[in-house]
Order: C-alpha cells, then sequence, then structure tokens
C-alpha cells in the first residue's frame, strides 16, 4: 500500500495540515450557517513542485457547480492557470508551477448547495517558499547505519547524527523542521515515527524500531534563517540529508507467489519486493524442486539477476502436472541470504483465456467506512488482477492480486464523488480490462463538534474548552449542564458517556461523581466534585452518532469544571484570589506558547507560586500507546517525557519530582527553555516581570515515535507568601492544560 500513495498524500500527512473557511456574503451570496465546505491546506512547499490535487469535503447538503472566484498573493489579487477546479466534485488542482511566485496564495471558492450558492474567502492556501540561502549545510551529508542497530540496538549502540548548520557565512538558523522524506525514491507517510531534528538542528534516528525498513532515505527540511542586517524569513531545503540504512536481504515477497503455466508457453513473475540495501543487489536460483521431491537444475525456468523475474522459455516441454517450487538467493554489498520455497510453478493442459471482466458499480459508499466491490464475472484461469492508471485521490484503494477484489479499509480518504476505477485482468495467453464507478457520499452520521458552552463569559464558546466556574457546593451539586451547540446531523441516534479511565481528576470518586445523560447529554454533578480547595476536574466525554456500526462516527471531547475557592495560609488575616480565565489553557504542542496570567487579587511581593509533583495527564484523541497517569505510572506517557528529560540532563529519571516542569530549577541549572517541558513564569526578585502565565516549550510533548501529545495536564501548583520557594503545604489545580496539535 505504501507503494501507491502519492506524493500529493504524503506531503499533506508529514505537514499535519489544518482546515479552514470562512464566509463572506456578496450580492446573490448566502450565509454558511447551513453549509460548511473544507479542503485540506498545504503548507511549505518549495516552487516546481509535483502536480497534486486537493479534495473537498462538506457539511450539508451535496454542492456542484464549484468555481474559483479569486486568488491572491500575499493578500493582492493575482491570475495564473496553475490552478483550476472540477466545477462537478469541487476537486482542486495544481500543475504547472515552475514560474510561480513565492509567497502565500490564498483561494475562494464558491459552489451550489441545496439551490443556493455559497462563497468561502481564504478556505484554501498554498504558502510557496524559496529555497534556504547558500552556506547551509547538513554535516556530515550522508549518514550509514545497520539496519540492526536500529529495530535491536545493544546496550552501548550510539546512532549516528547529523547537524543542519552553516558554513560560517553570515546566515543563521533560527528553526528546524522535517518536511518531506523519500526511501528509495518514494514519499513516505511515518516520518515522523522513524526521524527527529532538535531545536539546534541535531537530525537523529529514532531507535529500537523493529519494523524499520531499510533503504536509502533523504529527507528535507524547511528552515527559519536569518541574514544579518536582515529580517528572519522561511526556506525549503531539499535533499539535505541522506541516511542509508543498510542491511542484507531480509525478506523477499513475489505477488502472486505462483503460477500455473500452459506448457510450452512463456510466463514471467512480477518483480518481487526486496527488504534489504540494493547496493549490489543480484539475484540468482538457488535451486528448483519438481513435484516436492526431486532437485532438477536442466529445466526451461530462470531468474533476471537484476530485477528478481522468474520467467518461463517459450515452446518449452514441460510435462503437464509437474510442480516446480523455486528457491531464490539474494545477494547485496552486506551479505547473502537463502529464500526458500518462494515461487511454485504448476504446468497444466490448458489454461482458458480471458475475455471477459465485469465489476458492479457501487453506489452510496459511506465515506472513510470499509467496503469490497469483489468481480461479478471472469472467464480466464490461472489470472492476476491490478488497478490501471489508478487516480491520485483514489490511493486508498487496494486490490487483491489473486482474486480482483478491490477493497478499501475503514477511515480510508477517497474523496465525495463518482469514482471511475478501472481493472485489468490477464494470464499468458490474454487480458481484459473492465471500468467500474465508485460513488461516495457523506457519512450521515459525520460530526466534528459537540460543545457546552461555558459560565465564565467567554466569546464565542466555540473556541474555549467547554468550562465551567463554581462557587459553591450548593451551585456546583443544582447546576445542569446542557449541550450548547454541535453539528450533529439531524435525526441520527446520539450516545453520550464518560471515558472515567482517561478523565482527569483528583481520585476515582471525583471521577464517578460526574454523570452524564447518554440521550440528551446533559451533565450532572455529585458531591465528590466539590472540594473547599480550588481545583479544576476534566471529564472526557464520548460521543458517537449513529446505530449502525461500520458508519458510526465516535468523537472524545473534554468538559471542564472548577471549584473556585481562595487560597488562605495559616496566620494570615487575609486569603488571596486567583483565577485562570479561561482556566483551560489549549496549546499546541509542537509549537507551545504562553497562556494567559491569571488575575491574583490580597497578594502583595512575597507572593510565589510554582508547579509541584502530582501531574495527571488524560488521554483526549492520542494513540492507546499515550497511557493516561501521572509519571509514576508504568509505562504512561507521562513516564515517557520524564525519562527524555532526565536523559537530556544525564541524571537517572524521578518520577516523583517537578524538575522536568520547574521554574526555580530550570532558572538555577540553565535549561528552562531548553530541555523543560514547560514552567510558571514565576515573580521573584531576580525575573520582577514574572507574571505567573504559563510556558510551554515547544517539541517536547512528544513521544519516542515523534507523535505530540493529544491530551489534558491537570498539574498541582504550589503557593507560599513569604518569599519562599514554595513547597506541599498550600497546594490546589486551578488551571488544566489542554494539549491538541490542532490549536
Amino acid at each position: 500500500m505504501k507503494h501507491l500513495i502519492t506524493k500529493i498524500i504524503m506531503l499533506l500527512a508529514i505537514a499535519g495540515l489544518a482546515f479552514s473557511a470562512v464566509s463572506c456574503e456578496p450580492e446573490g451570496i448566502t450565509d454558511t450557517s447551513d453549509f460548511m465546505l473544507y479542503y485540506p491546506g498545504i503548507t511549505d512547499i518549495g516552487p516546481n513542485t509535483t502536480d497534486m490535487n486537493l479534495d473537498a469535503t462538506y457539511h450539508g447538503a451535496k454542492p456542484s457547480e464549484f468555481s474559483i472566484d479569486k486568488i491572491t498573493l500575499d493578500g493582492e489579487p493575482v491570475t495564473t492557470d496553475c490552478f483550476s477546479i472540477n466545477p462537478d466534485t469541487g476537486l482542486f488542482s495544481m500543475t504547472n508551477t515552475q514560474n510561480l511566485e513565492i509567497g502565500l496564495y490564498s483561494f475562494t471558492i464558491s459552489c451550489v448547495s441545496g439551490g443556493k450558492r455559497y462563497s468561502f474567502e481564504d478556505v484554501i492556501t498554498i504558502n510557496v517558499l524559496k529555497a534556504v540561502p547558500d552556506g547551509i549545510i547538513a554535516e556530515p551529508a550522508v549518514l550509514t547505519v545497520k539496519l540492526t542497530d536500529i529495530t535491536a540496538p545493544g546496550d552501548e549502540t550510539v546512532l549516528p547524527t547529523s547537524k543542519i548548520t552553516t558554513d560560517g557565512t553570515s546566515v543563521s538558523i533560527k528553526s528546524y523542521s522535517i518536511t518531506n522524506v523519500r526511501r528509495n525514491g518514494i514519499v513516505i507517510s511515518n516520518a515522523d515515527e522513524l526521524f527527529e531534528v532538535s531545536s539546534d538542528g541535531v537530525v537523529s534516528i529514532i531507535g529500537n524500531d523493529p519494523d524499520f525498513v531499510p533503504g536509502k532515505y533523504v529527507l528535507d527540511f524547511k528552515l527559519t534563517t536569518y541574514l544579518v542586517g536582515a529580517d528572519s524569513e522561511e526556506g525549503i531545503f531539499s535533499d539535505a540529508l541522506t541516511i542509508d540504512v543498510t542491511s542484507e536481504p531480509v525478506g523477499l515477497t513475489y505477488t502472486p507467489a505462483g503460477t500455473d503455466v500452459e506448457s510450452g508457453y512463456a510466463i514471467s513473475s512480477e518483480a518481487p519486493v526486496l527488504a534489504g540495501s540494493l547496493d549490489g543487489i543480484k539475484y540468482e536460483i538457488k535451486s528448483i524442486v519438481r513435484n516436492g521431491t526431486e532437485t532438477v537444475s536442466d529445466t526451461p525456468i530462470s531468474i533476471d539477476a537484476t530485477t528478481g523475474v522468474i520467467s518461463v522459455a517459450d515452446k518449452n516441454t514441460l510435462p503437464i502436472g509437474d510442480t516446480y517450487t523455486v528457491s531464490v538467493k539474494v545477494t547485496n554489498t552486506y551479505g547473502s541470504t537463502d529464500f526458500d520455497n518462494i515461487y511454485t510453478i504448476t504446468v497444466v493442459d490448458f489454461i482458458q483465456p480471458v475475455s471477459t471482466l465485469v465489476y458492479d458499480n457501487m453506489e452510496s459508499v459511506i465515506q472513510e467506512v470499509a467496503f469490497e466491490n469483489p468481480v461479478k464475472t471472469m472467464d480466464g484461469e490461472s489470472v492476476t488482477y491490478s488497478f490501471v492508471d489508478l487516480p491520485s485521490e483514489l490511493s486508498d484503494l487496494k486490490i487483491d492480486a489473486a482474486t480482483g477484489t478491490v477493497y478499501a479499509e475503514k477511515g480510508n480518504k477517497i474523496p465525495l464523488g463518482t469514482h471511475n476505477v478501472t481493472v485489468k485482468v490477464q494470464n499468458i495467453k490474454s487480458e481484459a480490462t473492465a471500468t467500474f464507478t465508485i460513488t461516495v457520499v457523506a457519512n450521515p452520521n459525520m460530526f466534528t463538534f459537540v460543545h457546552w458552552g461555558n459560565n465564565i463569559g467567554l466569546t464565542p464558546a466555540t473556541d474555549y474548552a467547554s468550562q465551567y466556574r463554581f462557587t459553591s457546593k450548593a451551585d456546583m451539586t443544582a447546576a445542569t449542564i446542557k449541550v450548547a451547540d454541535s453539528d450533529l446531523p439531524e435525526g441520527v441516534a446520539v450516545k453520550y458517556e464518560i471515558d472515567i479511565d482517561n478523565s482527569v481528576a483528583p481520585n476515582e470518586d471525583t471521577k464517578k461523581a460526574v454523570t452524564i445523560n447518554e440521550t440528551t447529554g446533559e451533565i450532572t454533578l455529585g458531591d465528590k466534585v466539590w472540594n473547599s480547595k480550588q481545583r479544576v476536574t476534566m471529564a472526557l466525554v464520548k460521543v458517537t452518532a449513529g446505530s449502525d456500526e461500520a458508519s458510526q462516527v465516535s468523537v472524545k471531547i473534554p468538559v471542564f469544571f472548577e471549584c473556585s475557592n481562595p487560597i488562605t495560609f495559616e496566620g494570615s488575616s487575609s486569603s488571596i484570589s486567583l483565577e485562570f480565565t479561561p482556566f483551560v489553557y489549549q496549546v499546541n504542542p509542537r509549537s507551545g506558547g504562553t497562556s494567559h496570567a491569571p488575575v491574583i487579587t490580597g497578594a502583595d511581593d512575597n507572593f510565589r507560586m510554582e508547579f509541584r509533583t502530582n501531574f495527571r495527564y488524560g488521554n483526549v484523541n492520542g494513540p492507546e500507546s499515550h497511557i493516561s497517569g501521572a509519571p509514576s505510572v508504568a509505562g504512561s506517557f507521562m513516564r515517557g517525557l520524564w525519562d527524555a528529560f532526565y536523559a537530556k540532563i544525564s541524571k537517572s529519571p524521578n518520577y516523583g519530582q517537578k524538575w522536568p516542569m520547574s521554574y526555580y530549577q530550570g532558572t538555577k541549572d540553565g535549561w528552562l527553555n531548553t530541555y523543560a517541558l514547560g514552567y510558571i513564569n514565576c515573580k521573584t526578585p531576580d525575573n520582577p516581570t514574572g507574571d505567573y502565565s504559563i510556558r510551554i516549550n515547544p517539541g517536547v510533548w512528544v513521544d519516542a515515535t515523534g507523535t505530540y501529545a493529544n491530551g489534558v495536564l491537570i498539574p498541582e501548583i504550589a503557593y507560599s507568601n513569604d518569599g519562599t520557594e514554595p513547597d506541599k503545604a498550600h497546594r490546589n489545580l486551578p488551571v488544566a492544560i489542554w494539549f491538541d496539535e490542532k490549536f
């Protein structure tokens, strides 16, 4: 499947793209309250990009009559024939870009839905960057590493690294990110699972991966650079680094793994897929066994030493009924491997030629739902099937080469609309083709959000997490929190439930005290949610639309509740009020950021606050490997972050320590803005402008595979009122940090 995926899909996947839609209302154009149009936005590409297409998705009635109404370059109108749109399907195409100017292209697209015309301003953006300035190098530019050092490293294995740097000219590099990665010339989709680049430009291989595939990897980078006396700018460093993962042949696959041949006819296998280095590659037949017992040498069966294609010669005199099992030896620069019984040839008296191939058309295939389309009629024997000129937008389609069944897996990204699919069936005598249509329709259960609003005056509410602040137990337990907004489709069955395991609260009793009506989504809070200390609880609500399991859509959504109580100190005649508004800080873990500062009343210059030692994390929509819990939980996502931090400072991990998020320790040891996961910008004599906002450092909330956090952290915060570093005597949970790359 990886070899079917086109460069455009890979570019979109690696770039981690966002959706945007903005409406406008010129004469004859309606508002977008009941219809929305979406395109993936392309970012960070260079000129001379390979031709590519973008598919439209939508919410509402099926659209048509698409047109490009306006193109701007850096805000100014432009005309160009590099871009076009299919008026029926909305497929957006980008071709012949050799002379495109550098800059940000934005596109206004309009279409008709339900008899109305809608317009979406800047719904597509394409950021064309120039190449980085001369003088930037990867040192070294080529890394060579053994596959076994990646897949099964020893205790003392050290994988090689490269550094993106300058050759001493006046150019400097401000930031680094990996864009495209090609293995043996094919763009891959899982680059972030294989390689990473640090904030200072060190490129590393992510090791201990048993599924790592050998081959030559070529990496492109997006860099932010600046010259002396000039502003910073972004550019593409193409073909910057080659990582040659070497290996003797470790896998060989023929598809299909055998064939029938009619006596006297020639036939050739498909070229095999080799796992291993291609340097010095040579294929040879190790042995041929006739009818399972007799090893033979004088046969009309041969192998191409360069391609591995196995052939039977024309006008052969092989006896009818014989079966020949071929074993192959493959040699490259790094060694040789025998692949026994890898291909089977059966001699038959007659093979029916192919003259007919028929598939049924597929109507109303639901988007992202698994489906299959078997062959309806075929009259040949000993055949193989393959696609003919499969369009790039259908790259999620697969075909069984032996049976001809065309299928797609759950979650496929085949775009809406009607698509033509052509299949070829062939044997040694003839071939036939058939074309059928697949009409993909929107999932009637599709939705993207449910929102419970807020009671702290944040507008628009949908831009903020659902969050409720209460100042008394009576108010909290009396509240019924209803769904305020959603794009759930009308008439579809909806089920609401609390995902207790991934909710975040001080204890299990608090989690269980949050209940939800599974039909209406109304949330109620029991006594145990309240606490005399200020603290936040996150209930993770799973919303499932649809009664048909195959097409059900589920989304997990955090809802937050705060017990708002002042901070009190023994011996003090007054209390201190501290409030983050919003009390949920939404942050992109890739780019990091800084929260709003809390509003603090009743405190003097001796007030201090600092993260404590309890860091509770709940996985929202991250992978299953991002196990919820504190750093003390074995295998948890937070433990992995603690391990990575302590490895950087060359110390043994302490899972009960606050160092990875400590302002005081980070300031003392100098890693506050490098290795630290984050910190509170504390106000101290040495930092008088500290406002107690929360800083999340970029690029560190990520696991060993390169997957970023998608979840909620509710950290414990400690306080002091005498100018000293806070300890555990006074602590609470006044804020939640919600990580998601869409923020």
